[in-house]
């Protein structure tokens, strides 16, 4: 019964060749240890350490922490550009709710269909002969405002392009 006990216990090693063989047995001769002392001290190192000693980990270890830092300041630069992002969103909405404050939403959609109509009629005009097509447009509070989102959609719906003159040009180019 103690034999089969024994058995169970038993691992084999082979060796690469004869000459690794006779080489590590004479190196536990000069260590006065065993094989089976030589292998259970090397596995339970590896066991609490989880690093076998032939191994160099250190240059791991650095790059690993190296890379935690990194990504610790990329998520914090994240986070401070995504509050800046937000603030100045909201910053934006607040201004151009103050720009085109005064007309109400249908006078508003009214004038933006008007200023569209004028640039693709027009085919290319600047934006100070668009103005003078509205009656007495610096009477009307936030136009500059609403001009400004009209030319921004209509240039991200690919309609208009403007120069560096700041001439709008119709190119009626709908994408939407």
């Amino acid at each position: 019964m103690s034999d089969k006990k024994s058995r169970t216990r038993r691992q084999e090693f082979l060796y690469r060749n004869e000459e690794m063989k006779i080489l590590h047995m004479a190196k536990l001769k000069k260590a006065e240890l065993t094989i089976t002392e030589f292998f259970n001290q090397r596995v339970d190192e590896y066991l609490q350490t989880e690093e076998y000693p032939g191994v160099d980990y250190s240059g791991m270890k650095i790059k690993m922490n190296e890379l935690e830092k990194e990504n610790e300041q990329l998520r914090a630069t994240l986070l401070i550009k995504s509050g800046a992002l937000k603030q100045t969103k909201g910053e934006l909405r607040t201004i151009r709710a103050e720009t085109i404050g005064s007309l109400n939403p249908q006078e508003s959609l009214n004038l933006s269909i008007q200023i569209e109509s004028a640039i693709k009629e027009a085919g290319s005009i600047t934006r100070s002969d668009l103005l003078s097509l509205i009656e007495e447009p610096e009477k009307i509070k936030g136009i500059l405002g609403l001009l400004s989102q009209v030319e921004l959609r209509l240039v991200q719906q690919s309609k208009i392009v403007i120069t560096n003159g700041g001439e709008l040009h119709w190119i009626g180019t709908n994408l939407n």
